[in-house]
This record gives C-alpha cells, structure tokens and sequence, in this order.
C-alpha cells in the first residue's frame, strides 16, 4: 500500500506561485487598464484599427479582470462580463484548508497513522 504523501516543499512552491500569479495579474490588468483609458481618450490615433484595437483590449483586461475579481466598465459596442470574485485568492484559500485539513488528518488520525508504519 502506498503512503499518502504531501509534499511540503512542493505544496509551499504552489502556493507561492499561485501567489505571484495573482501579482503579475493585477499589474498587467493595471498597466492594461492604463493605456486603454489614454486610448479612450487620444485624438493621436483614430478609425476603425484604433476601434478594434480597444474591442482587443477590452476583452484581455475583461479576462485579467475576471481572474484578479474587478470589473472592466462597458466600452462602445462591447459590454462587460460579471465579476464572481478573486479566482487566484480563492485557489489560495482552498491551498490553505487543504493543508490544514491534511495536518489534522495525517496528525490526529491514529489508523492514518497506523497505515504509514505499514
């Protein structure tokens, strides 16, 4: 019979990783946010590219929006999907009660223990 095993090391890589994730999406969707709202704004570049060009980039920070739990405002033609939440917190909340559901499982449970003896 195997060990059920979790690997603290790799576990801890995880949740930093998911962390960084969650940074690097909020810059992006900042920075991205940013240039869309000088876009909205210029008279420097106008017709029908610059219209699409913005559709494009509505639709990425609507996408890094989603993920990171803010809301892009409508733009023109193109409206705004709804926002559930934080999706990189939420994998990071759930990382956190896994290992806190394995430590009381693998620490207070004697046949678990038992089992790793085997």
């Amino acid at each position: 019979m195997e060990k059920l095993v979790l690997d603290r090391d790799k576990f801890e890589e995880l949740k930093n990783n998911t962390s960084l994730m969650n940074q690097n999406l909020m810059k992006a969707y900042q920075l991205g946010k940013e240039f869309l709202d000088m876009l909205l704004v210029t008279d420097q570049w106008t017709g029908k590219s610059k219209e699409e060009f913005q559709s494009y980039l509505h639709l990425v920070l609507q996408y890094h929006g989603q993920l990171i739990g803010e809301k892009v405002p409508s733009v023109g033609k193109v409206k705004t999907a709804k926002v559930k939440g934080n999706t990189c917190e939420v994998a990071l909340e759930t990382l956190q009660e896994l290992n806190r559901n394995m430590d009381q499982f693998t620490g207070n449970c004697k046949y678990y223990q038992e089992l790793e003896r085997i």
